[in-house]
């Protein structure tokens, strides 16, 4: 009788006698709940993501751009629940880690040694990446939607930098250039360097 896709997942343990499949397990939960923008998920929603949850997992294996394309391309149709577009957390540790860290390691098959061991690296950097935790600072939708510097226009696209932080005045205050140059002159005061 074959196995169905969704059952429980053999332990995987590391010499430290840690089980990676339950880490992995974990982390596949958080990146829900990431997508998500909510932490207080029921555990039924954080055990089914969606395509940018499976590209938040080969990211956080270390896997390099063209997997992630090769995943949304062709791991990922032939896992995926057809209707909803979504995957279970076992079913992607099961059956499409093992063909990433194939393509990974240039196989043809995830039951070849080279797979298995770069199936193998693949959860210790999952597991790396849980145990760094989440060391950004916690932003709610409203503040990030707020400081999402793309949806602005004009001269309020220059209140935030590049990391979403204000600049103050900076950002708002247009500062008059004195010098007696012409505006956007770049050669102010180097008329006496040049002699």
């Amino acid at each position: 009788m074959a196995a169905r896709p969704d059952s429980p997942l053999e332990k995987d343990a590391d010499s430290d006698g840690e089980d990676l499949n339950a880490l992995c397990e974990q982390f596949f939960e958080k990146c829900v709940c990431k997508e998500k923008a909510k932490a207080d998920l029921p555990k039924k929603e954080k055990q089914v993501g969606k395509a940018t949850t499976m590209k938040k997992m080969i990211e956080g294996a270390k896997g390099s751009k063209d997997t992630v394309r090769y995943c949304e391309s062709s791991i990922a149709p032939k896992h995926q629940d057809p209707k909803t577009k979504t995957i279970s957390s076992k079913k992607f540790i099961k059956h499409v880690l093992p063909e990433i860290a194939a393509k990974e390691a240039k196989c043809k098959s995830a039951d070849e040694p080279k797979a298995k061991t770069q199936l193998r690296t693949m959860k210790k950097n999952i597991r790396a990446e849980l145990q760094k935790g989440d060391k950004t600072q916690k932003v709610d939708a409203t503040t990030s939607r707020l400081t999402d510097t793309s949806k602005y226009t004009g001269s309020h696209k220059e209140r935030f930098d590049a990391d979403g932080k204000g600049k103050g005045s900076d950002g708002r205050v247009e500062k008059v250039d004195s010098s007696g140059y012409v505006g956007n002159y770049k050669g102010a005061d180097t008329f006496d360097k040049k002699k």
